[in-house]
C-alpha cells in the first residue's frame, strides 16, 4: 500500500521522529493505527467502562443501567436516613450562642 500524506501530516510525522520517540515514518503511522484500533475497541466495549471495586479491589464490570440503579438505591437510602436541612441549619446557627442546640441525630 502506498500512502501519500498531506504536508501537515508529513510535518507531524517528522516532528515525532525528531523528538526521538520513533525511528521511521512507518513506526509513527503504526502507532497511530494502533491507537485508532484501541479507541474503537473501547467504543465497542463501552459497557465495560462502568463498574465498581470489591473488598479486594478487584474490578467488577457493571452495565450503565446497573450503575444507575445502584446510584438511585444509594440516594434513596441517603434521603431516608438524612437529617433534614432545617434541623442542621438551626443547630449550626446556634453554635457559639448561649442557647447552643445539640447536634441533630
Amino acid at each position: 500500500m502506498d500512502v501519500t500524506l498531506p504536508p501537515e501530516l508529513t510535518q507531524l510525522v517528522e516532528r515525532q521522529i525528531a523528538r526521538g520517540a520513533y525511528q521511521t515514518p512507518v513506526e509513527v503511522l503504526l502507532a497511530g493505527v494502533r491507537l485508532l484500533d484501541d479507541t474503537s475497541l473501547n467504543r465497542i466495549d463501552s459497557d465495560l467502562a462502568f463498574g465498581e471495586l470489591d473488598e479486594n479491589l478487584n474490578f467488577l464490570p457493571r452495565t450503565e443501567a446497573e450503575m444507575v440503579q445502584q446510584s438511585l438505591e444509594v440516594l434513596a437510602n441517603y434521603q431516608q436516613d438524612a437529617i433534614p436541612h432545617n434541623q442542621v441549619e438551626a443547630w449550626v446557627d446556634s453554635l457559639g450562642t448561649d442557647t447552643e442546640r445539640p447536634c441533630p441525630q
